[in-house]
């Protein structure tokens, strides 16, 4: 179930999320996958690394939040240190950490890196990760997996989070999943 999960975007902010290798699918599946939690009441934090430089998240990812999102600044390409700094006291070191974000073999594999030796349990979302050349997003998931970091697809973990179609959100997920086939359908 989800009562532990918590979902964590990392980097996917207006200067960066353009460069990255076919970002408009990743961009779409991390919007699905926001919208999912929210439906299901799952917290999502997110992080922006060197802001100033690099932009706020975009935009749709921020507006796909039904509640206001944890956001939090970072300059270390883990978003480790300062995710605990700010959010660690009310954190349960049984919270599932369910990550997304850009760049898959930089920011995001150290951050799981250091979540992991901290305790955490993580999955990854692997189609809403990204990075500039797909040979590197392939050798961070592999070696990411190699560590025991479980991974997913967006659609996969929002059934998984429900886990029977008796979820009283069930019909919420349904048509967000079929929305957006609908729209990888059209673009």
């Amino acid at each position: 179930m989800y009562e532990n999960n918590v979902l964590l975007i990392i980097d996917v902010q207006e200067k960066l999320a353009p460069t990255i290798e076919k970002p408009e699918m990743c961009l779409n599946a991390i919007v699905q996958l926001v919208k999912g939690a929210s439906i299901l009441d799952i917290p999502v934090f997110i992080s922006e690394h060197c802001r100033e430089k690099i932009g706020p998240t975009v935009s749709e990812i921020i507006d796909s939040c039904a509640i206001k999102p944890s956001v939090f600044a970072k300059t270390s390409f883990s978003c480790f240190s300062d995710f605990e700094t700010n959010f660690g006291k009310q954190m349960s070191k049984k919270a599932v950490l369910v990550i997304a974000g850009m760049e898959t073999h930089v920011c995001v594999f150290q951050s799981i890196l250091d979540f992991i030796n901290a305790g955490y349990e993580c999955m990854l979302a692997v189609d809403a990760t990204a990075s500039h050349k797909s040979i590197d997003q392939e050798m961070a998931i592999s070696t990411l997996q190699s560590v025991g970091v479980k991974l997913t697809t967006v659609e996969a973990l929002l059934f998984y989070w429900m886990r029977t179609a008796q979820h009283p959100k069930f019909k919420n997920i349904l048509k967000l999943v079929k929305d957006s086939k609908k729209k990888s359908i059209s673009t």
